[in-house]
């Protein structure tokens, strides 16, 4: 049996009423990279499940203090990037 490629088997998933330039575009793209995202999830949610699992209450805490660093840096990075594209508050 012959195995399909990943692009044959988004190619399979069009709904019908759906116009073809659709399937065909941007959205496969799309379509894709979500996949992979969502693979990508799956693996952290199953490392970070693992590691809560096996880790010390000192290796749990180290982490979850990690974890709230490169939030607040995160966070900060995204806000100073959006200002410095020009958006700017509208909605008070």
């Amino acid at each position: 049996m012959r195995e399909l490629s990943c692009e044959k088997k988004v190619h399979m998933l069009r709904l019908p009423g759906v116009q073809r330039n659709w399937s065909d575009g941007e959205a496969l793209i799309a379509l894709k990279y979500y996949c992979l995202y969502i693979i990508v999830l799956a693996m952290n949610g199953t490392s970070e499940a693992f590691l809560h699992a096996v880790a010390t209450e000192d290796q749990i805490k180290h982490s979850n203090d990690s974890l709230l660093v490169f939030s607040v840096i995160y966070i900060t990075t995204n806000v100073l990037l959006i200002l410095s594209a020009g958006a700017r508050q509208t909605a008070y």
